[in-house]
């Protein structure tokens, strides 16, 4: 009997024990997300430390007209950013293969015309006073009525690439490391460099007023029909976001070299292409001068006429 209690005790608290692992496991929490599927809200900013730290490097030195230094200083910041996202091609489900359509493309539905029995045409009456007329109707005006052309399915437009997206604040950085960059290869007068690191700093951030600043100025360096136009584009674009926008009359001034730079570079390449046509149209007995080129004063542009007896 004693060996029964026992065996009995010994069930009962079995079945309490599994009882409260039951109740137990009951009360627990669903199991929680990978720690990969999570995004830490301190993460960006371990992940940008070093990159800040390069900027605030940089700046010290540009504080100290150092800008050999400071734009090295820059450039580490930049290399230590992840590298801005590419526009990704979309892959074909069925094949795999990249698509080349693009959205804008238009693709049209077709319509296909089932083989059309045509009877014999019939037998004109001699002995009547108007013979009958033939069937001469157009196969092309029957497309539009035919109840049994079938509509091709119409085919969707597939949009060719997507840009992965990107943190802001990664953006952001990168906007003011380019930025900075740019400022200090001004001060180094490398103008082509800094318009390159400029317009870096403005495919992050398109409003970047001090950018577009800089860039305008140093475009306005470079000079020439393409510095002056760039520029020009930059101070308009200005004019819109910037609190203290460029004086009109820094515009019209810019206006003016533009188009002064671009006569003066059209009149030195038509100057080259004219030496390099004598030497090949003197071979043939003509010149340029057989060729009049004359300026379109509405578009800029210059229409050619062809005067057979202009050297004589």
């Amino acid at each position: 009997m004693f060996r029964t209690t026992a065996t009995a005790a010994a069930a009962g608290a079995a079945r309490s024990a599994q009882q409260d692992d039951s109740d137990r496991f009951e009360e627990l929490p669903p199991d929680p997300k990978p720690a990969s599927a999570i995004a830490s809200p301190t993460e960006p900013r371990q992940e940008l430390r070093a990159a800040i730290d390069y900027k605030l490097s940089g700046n010290a030195a540009f504080a100290r007209s150092s800008w050999a230094e400071a734009a090295d200083e820059y450039r580490l910041g930049l290399a230590s950013l992840p590298a801005r996202p590419v526009p990704r091609r979309k892959l074909d489900p069925t094949s795999g293969q990249p698509v080349t359509a693009r959205a804008s493309d238009k693709i049209r539905p077709e319509r296909v015309r089932p083989p059309k029995r045509r009877d014999p045409p019939p037998t004109p009456d001699p002995w009547s006073a108007e013979p009958s007329k033939l069937d001469s109707s157009d196969e092309d005006s029957d497309d539009k009525q035919d109840p049994n052309l079938i509509p091709a399915p119409a085919v969707e437009p597939i949009e060719e690439e997507e840009v992965p997206p990107e943190a802001e604040d990664i953006k952001q950085l990168r906007a003011v490391l380019n930025g900075n960059l740019g400022a200090s290869l001004m001060k180094m007068s490398c103008d082509k460099e800094a318009v390159e690191a400029l317009t870096d700093a403005l495919t992050d951030d398109p409003n970047y007023v001090k950018a577009l600043h800089r860039r305008a100025m140093t475009n306005e360096r470079i000079a020439g029909w393409s510095g002056y136009s760039a520029a020009l584009e930059d101070w308009r674009k200005l004019s819109k976001l910037s609190k203290a926008p460029p004086s009109y009359t820094h515009i019209q001034r810019l206006q003016k070299l533009s188009d002064e730079a671009r006569d003066k570079e059209t009149a030195e390449m038509m100057t080259k292409l004219k030496g390099l046509g004598n030497s090949f149209l003197g071979k043939f007995g003509m010149s340029t001068d057989n060729f009049q080129f004359v300026k379109n004063e509405d578009t800029g542009g210059y229409s050619m006429n062809f005067n057979q007896n202009a050297r004589k």
